[in-house]
């Protein structure tokens, strides 16, 4: 664990201005100063906070997916039995690689038989997440219809069931130099395990800042909007306040702050 001396004085000042707006007062920082363990007791209770559970301060561990996961319509125990003991490897990647890439996630993506079926099912799982803090590029996402969403050539596309996948959300990530989706993407591009890692990780979502957490573009997807040039976008993930949207970027554009997510398998 680092120690609090490795703390900026920025960061402790923040801190303390977040604990005065909570509530602390300086007859509870006496009273913790005086009393044994209370101390103690107060830390412990922060680490209970479901905060302390996320991996890298921002991803929900598998047990918690595979809960939430649960409660989705047309999952079934069996469905996610098989997918564990299928996605046993990837499972081991992502325990290996995991601590040396804080952009690295894994997710339990649900297949429908058709790529459209498949945007429109994880859309409403990610709905389902934000709530009232989830919007969508309506020109398109209002109607997904079957002619509208492919597979990008190439990719792992399933045509049903549940699989365990490893994203690398961070991928094709230049900052400096900037991205082309459209010259970057290929069969390794992720597609519904980026709108799955949004339902099953807001914290993700909320930390996108473009510089240090980047914005996502599910290439492994292509997308026909009326009235654009055809297949020419995909979708993307980005926060929007303390929300999330899910809109559709256009592939030939440069991009400096969003990544393009890879999947990642042994």
């Amino acid at each position: 664990m680092t120690s609090l001396s490795k703390l900026t004085d920025g960061e402790l000042t923040e801190f303390k201005g977040r604990l005065s707006r909570a509530g602390l007062t300086a007859e509870i920082v006496r009273l913790v100063n005086g009393t044994d363990g209370l101390a103690a007791a107060m830390v412990e209770a922060l680490k209970a906070h479901p905060a302390f559970r996320l991996i890298h301060g921002r991803f929900n561990s598998l047990e918690d997916k595979l809960a939430m996961v649960r409660g989705w319509p047309g999952v079934t125990e069996e469905m996610l039995q098989a997918a564990l003991e299928e996605g046993k490897e990837r499972i081991a990647l992502f325990e290996r690689e995991s601590p040396d890439n804080p952009l690295l996630d894994i997710v339990v993506s649900v297949y429908k038989p058709t790529a459209a079926e498949t945007l429109a099912y994880a859309r409403d799982r990610m709905r389902e997440t934000f709530g009232k803090k989830f919007w969508q590029w309506e020109e398109f996402y209002a109607d997904l219809a079957p002619d509208r969403v492919r597979y990008l050539d190439g990719v792992n596309a399933p045509t049903g069931g549940i699989r365990i996948e490893v994203v690398d959300l961070g991928a094709y990530f230049c900052p400096k130099s900037g991205m082309v989706p459209q010259d970057v993407r290929g069969p390794g591009s992720a597609h519904a395990a980026v709108i799955y890692a949004a339902a099953q990780d807001p914290e993700w979502v909320r930390q996108m800042d473009g510089t240090s957490v980047p914005y996502a573009i599910a290439a492994g997807f292509k997308l026909d909007v009326p009235g654009y040039a055809r297949w020419s976008r995909s979708p993307s993930v980005h926060r929007d306040g303390g929300g999330a949207n899910l809109d559709a970027f256009r592939v030939g554009n440069e991009y400096r702050g969003t990544a393009l997510p890879s999947l990642r398998e042994c």
